[in-house]
């Protein structure tokens, strides 16, 4: 018989987490916890990890099959709240005529997801390009969805989101969700202030009227094309520099000497748009806008060394040739948008990885150019009027920084309309185009 002094037998406490839930949409529910997908798709990884025997559970980092699996069940789920009747139909063989998907004439895989069947099954995309899984533009996980990957674009427009997107997932009044997440998203509202503007000037006469090939060019083409008529730039100070001294060297005695009196007399006339208004310099401009649209979003306020800022830049030129050079189809039979990307690797730079070992053909593209639609500024707007005053919106300044000033001087355009003005500040006189004002 054991003494009654004895200490009883010590045994180890534990705690077991216990969770029940009713129905499906007790599951819905966890997802409004979360306010960016990764963390969702990595937090059901580890619970699936958790549950999964001791045996063969992983250890280590999580693998990309064991994250996709935490998002398939998250559109599993979803799935089966928003069409809960379209597959209870399909499972039993009926077919759907009543539904709004029958168009789409749906079906379900071997692993329990609903997926567009479609008119593409004889094409070399992808399987997931082919039949892309449907999704109900209402449910909160599209928002999470759409949000990654109006990220991972460096913060794209709505038409490079839904053509990424259509690779993967069908979701009927998609563009109305990317609008939202856009409106959302901090640092794209922080750089749509609204300015003043007017109505889009005419062509100038060097492109309204046709000439030989690069004879009037913006300035990057100024090195490597030959030496053209016509050099546009803005009016950085390295330029303004650059030019003062192109003067001087077509007025040297060495000049007159070593060059024939033909392309003496010919020389270079080197124009310069208005200051901060890179809108008026032409198409060369363009990409340089859509490079700094990008590149204000994804670094804000971030200092970066050498081989960070060309790693930034190698990503958003990958975004740059992934935008469509078409519109975007939302029709069930067409293909995906094309880019420059096409051109380049066969698919957009900024498509994730596909095990598609098919011949690529290279594709061809014919378009059309209109110069004489306006597509923005179509109305012309009351003039600024001199005395008025103005914030001076600057790049590199916070809103609250910007400098007040009156304008002193309006340069009127010959349509009678103003899109420049001079504004008298406490530092001085400045220039600048009224979308600044």
């Amino acid at each position: 018989m054991k003494n009654e002094e004895e200490p009883l037998e010590r045994r180890k406490t534990v705690k077991v987490l216990h969770v029940q839930t009713k129905n499906q949409r007790d599951f819905q529910d966890v997802i409004h916890r979360f306010s960016k997908i990764e963390r969702l798709q990595r937090v059901t990884a580890y619970l699936f990890r958790a549950v999964t025997v001791q045996k063969y559970r992983t250890t280590g980092e999580l693998k990309a099959e064991e994250v996709q699996r935490g998002l398939m069940y998250w559109i599993k789920i979803t799935q089966a709240l928003a069409f809960a009747t379209e597959i209870a139909q399909l499972k039993v063989g009926n077919s759907l005529n009543e539904s709004k998907l029958q168009s789409l004439v749906p079906f379900i895989d071997e692993n329990d997801v609903l997926r567009v069947g479609g008119r593409l099954q004889n094409s070399n995309e992808p399987y997931d390009a082919r039949h892309p899984i449907i999704l109900p533009s209402t449910a909160y996980l599209v928002e999470l969805i759409v949000d990654k990957e109006h990220r991972r674009l460096i913060y794209a427009g709505p038409q490079q989101i839904v053509a990424s997107l259509q690779r993967m997932l069908w979701i009927p009044g998609l563009r109305s969700v990317i609008q939202k997440i856009i409106f959302k998203c901090n640092p794209c509202y922080r750089w749509k202030v609204q300015a003043s503007k007017q109505l889009m000037g005419a062509l100038p006469v060097n492109r309204a009227n046709p000439s030989s090939v690069f004879h009037v060019c913006g300035v990057d083409y100024a090195a490597r094309r030959g030496c053209p008529l016509h050099i546009y730039s803005d009016n950085g100070r390295n330029f303004v520099g650059a030019s003062a001294q192109l003067k001087n060297f077509l007025g040297s005695r060495e000049f007159k000497q070593s060059i024939t009196a033909y392309t003496s007399q010919a020389g270079i006339d080197w124009s310069f748009i208005p200051p901060h208004s890179p809108h008026m310099g032409g198409l060369w401009e363009a990409g340089v806008k859509s490079m700094k649209y990008l590149l204000r979003r994804s670094l804000g306020e971030s200092i970066l060394n050498h081989q960070e800022a060309k790693t930034v830049l190698a990503q958003i030129e990958a975004v740059l040739n992934s935008r469509p050079l078409t519109p975007a189809s939302t029709h069930l039979s067409d293909m995906e948008a094309l880019t420059p990307g096409h051109f380049i690797i066969g698919k957009p730079l900024t498509a994730l990885p596909e095990p598609n070992h098919l011949d690529v053909k290279s594709p061809r593209l014919r378009w059309h150019m209109s110069l004489q639609v306006r597509h923005k500024w179509t109305q012309p707007e009351e003039n600024l009027k001199v005395g008025d005053l103005v914030l001076i919106r600057e790049d590199y300044e916070r809103p609250l920084a910007w400098s007040r000033g009156r304008i002193l001087l309006l340069h009127t355009g010959t349509d009678g309309l103003v899109r420049v003005a001079t504004v008298k500040t406490a530092n001085g006189e400045m220039k600048r185009p009224i979308h600044k004002l």
